[in-house]
């Protein structure tokens, strides 16, 4: 990386720090003059002459003759940085190697990654288009995110941040774009954005890029109530006992529906709107007797929404104990009984002093009764909260408690944690050949497969959503690791459930992507996850139905 300041200082970064020419005199800077890390990623002088240097370490800003840094303490996203780029209005946007985006403004930072919205949680290049949109480079492609969306999930204003991506089917020839050095892209003058590839370089003119002021039409595709199919012309009516309510929408016919934006309200229930990013169905439990109202709105690629969008009527009949006219003859009984008690105590005090003890006995013995069976009840309530209402295995919710209480002991005891993330083998086609209720069988049997694999007490398998499952292994390295997930892979290919639309085999396979690391308490539970994920996408990359191990050492 080669730049000249305004005060015509010449910068270089390399793998062995930074140096500085000026009038033919050259000086080192390394992490001893306060530097993050030697090897230098990146550099961009701001528009008030500050100079920032990104590094395989942090980032750094020049003060005087040394330098402040900013790690991942700081608040900065990763410290891999791969570029720097200063917008229009001076926000600072940082990108990573594989953590994701950071914005600098006013000495904080605010983070961005997948989990918020992020396509990729690789940043190689930041270019910026008239439209006020940032063109970003990773190694799944380009994908593009509204400059305005990101302030306001910074200011709060939004919940999730919607990206759309450009990859093969948009002509590109390679996916791999390179990010090693910088510039990893140009703004030309003529307004087109240039990125290099592994396959050579993509050229993108945002102007001929359509803008699509349609909002989507938005639909409810289907209800199901307690696991099972049911009919919502009328709106739905869910009898006493039903407490698992499933509502599944889309946006058929949109362009680019796959980046369609939604959010939902339970009229009744919710005060406010939620925010599901791409999320296409809601489930509720236990919902209070009453009449509710579920309406659910969307947005395009181009963040344009459909305010109207679609509307479902749900009743939930009370028990007859929950009705009104329960509790009034309950009040009436009560009345009658106190003063029946009152009468006969004028005429009989010792005998009916005999009589209210035996009562308040067996009304005490009552009392007691149905207090254990409340506590059984709530019990089996939290027991099923922890579990996936498909493949009665821990979801997602129960996953990450389990996984944060053994990274918490890892750290303590520094013994190894592995974590394996697997997805089923093209289970979208699997779907649309066989049909949902196939898939669900499928699933089924994948889960069963995964708990017959798991028989230690410390280890623990759970659905991670869709068709990903994921199994955490307490005090298990690499090898140990990698056994299991061969072993999973392996049984579930055993199966020998038909997949006539796999690219893969005919029947039902695997992808597993495995991570270990020793945890250190600078370190997040966030980076085995993502160390995790980037191995499953190598497992697909190079062929599925294997098992993929990160090799890189992040902890």
């Amino acid at each position: 990386m080669i730049l000249r300041d305004c005060a015509g200082n010449l910068w270089v970064g390399g793998v062995k720090g930074l140096f500085k020419e000026r009038d033919g005199v050259w000086t080192s800077y390394t992490v001893k003059d306060g530097l993050p890390h030697n090897e230098v990623t990146a550099l961009c002088e701001d528009t008030r002459g500050n100079l920032w240097i990104g590094t395989r370490g942090g980032l750094a800003r020049l003060a005087g003759d040394r330098f402040v840094s900013f790690t991942e303490k700081d608040g900065l996203v990763g410290g891999r940085t791969r570029c720097i780029y200063e917008d229009r209005d001076g926000d600072l946007w940082i990108g990573t190697f594989d953590s994701g985006l950071s914005r600098h403004r006013d000495g904080q930072f605010t983070s961005y990654t997948t989990r918020e919205g992020l396509f990729n949680n690789g940043v190689f290049q930041i270019l910026e288009d008239s439209r006020d949109n940032f063109w970003i480079s990773c190694n799944r492609g380009i994908y593009r995110v509204s400059r305005k969306q990101l302030n306001d999930y910074a200011d709060g204003k939004v919940t999730v941040i919607s990206c759309v991506a450009y990859g093969k089917p948009d002509g590109m020839l390679s996916i791999e774009c390179n990010g090693e050095q910088q510039p990893a892209g140009i703004k030309a003058q003529d307004g087109k954005l240039w990125f290099p590839t592994q396959g050579g370089v993509v050229v993108i003119d945002p102007e001929l890029v359509p803008y699509n002021s349609e909002p989507p039409p938005v639909l409810i595709e289907s209800v199901m109530i307690s696991g099972k199919t049911a009919s919502f012309e009328n709106g739905v009516v869910l009898e006493p006992g039903l407490t698992d309510l499933e509502i599944n929408y889309s946006a058929p016919g949109s362009v680019k529906a796959e980046y369609v934006q939604f959010k939902y309200r339970l009229v009744g229930l919710d005060d406010q709107w939620t925010d599901t990013g791409r999320q296409r169905a809601v489930r509720y439990s236990h919902l209070p007797p009453g009449r509710y109202s579920f309406k659910v709105i969307a947005a395009n690629s181009d963040g344009v929404w459909n305010e109207t969008g679609a509307t479902l009527e749900i009743y939930k009949r009370p028990y007859f104990y929950q009705t009104g006219w329960f509790f009034a003859l309950c009040v009436a009984a009560f009345l009658i009984i106190v003063a029946s008690v009152y009468a006969l105590r004028v005429q009989r005090l010792k005998a009916n002093e005999r009589r209210l003890t035996r009562i308040v006995a067996e009304r005490t013995a009552e009392l007691v009764e149905r207090t254990e069976q409340l506590e059984v009840a709530n019990d089996k309530l939290k027991e099923l909260a922890s579990l996936d209402g498909l493949t009665n295995i821990p979801n997602r919710r129960c996953f990450a408690e389990f996984l944060h209480q053994e990274w918490m002991r890892s750290v303590r005891s520094q013994t190894p944690l592995s974590l394996l993330l697997m997805d089923v083998d093209h289970f979208k086609a699997y779907n649309d050949t066989y049909g949902h209720q196939s898939g669900d069988e499928c699933l089924k049997r994948v889960a069963a497969v995964l708990n017959e694999s798991i028989k230690r007490p410390t280890d623990l398998a759970a659905r991670y959503g869709g068709e990903e499952f994921v199994v955490v292994l307490s005090d298990t390295d690499k090898k140990g690791a990698l056994k299991v997930a061969e072993t999973i892979r392996s049984r579930v290919e055993t199966l020998r459930i038909p997949h006539s639309e796999s690219k893969v085999s005919q029947y039902v396979t695997l992808s597993i992507g495995v991570a270990t690391a020793i945890p250190r308490r600078e370190s997040g539970m966030d980076d085995l996850v993502s160390a995790a994920d980037q191995a499953l996408y190598r497992a697909k990359e190079n062929g599925r139905n294997r098992c993929w191990e990160e090799s890189e050492a992040w902890v």
